[in-house]
């Protein structure tokens, strides 16, 4: 009695703590293509995203910058620098920004985002206007 008590919480705690450990699946396809900004302290950027460019608009400065978008995964995407200030494409050069959706907000995603050659994370918030 005693053996097929403990198998049976053990069944019972192996089948909670595998339910614990599972993370809701977000669709981050809704994200791959639209129109989207990131408005904060230091930026005011409007992003137009089809399946293989992103452009975007710097609403302070009218920077204008093109990427080439990969995505790895249905949550990370690869932006490739293609056309902007040279200024840009000093920082650009030989590197490509690696940005990861890490959660779903009301009007958008977070995501945290690194240079290709640098470990420096920077976390934000995107978000989608159509």
């Amino acid at each position: 009695m005693k053996l097929s008590y403990c198998s049976t919480l053990l069944i019972l705690f192996l089948s909670v703590s595998c339910k614990n450990n599972d993370k809701p699946k977000v669709n981050c396809s809704l994200w791959h293509i639209g129109q989207f900004e990131i408005v904060d302290d230091k930026r005011n950027i409007h992003i137009e995203r089809t399946e293989s460019m992103q452009l975007e608009t710097d609403r302070n400065s009218g920077l204008f910058t093109k990427f080439a978008i990969n995505w790895v995964d249905n949550c990370t995407y690869q932006l490739k620098f293609l056309e902007g200030e040279e200024g840009v494409y000093s920082v650009w050069q030989n590197n490509y920004l690696q940005v990861t959706i890490t959660a779903p907000t009301e009007s958008g995603y977070r995501y945290s985002a690194k240079f290709s050659t640098s470990s420096v994370i920077e976390e934000g918030e995107i978000t989608f206007v159509k």
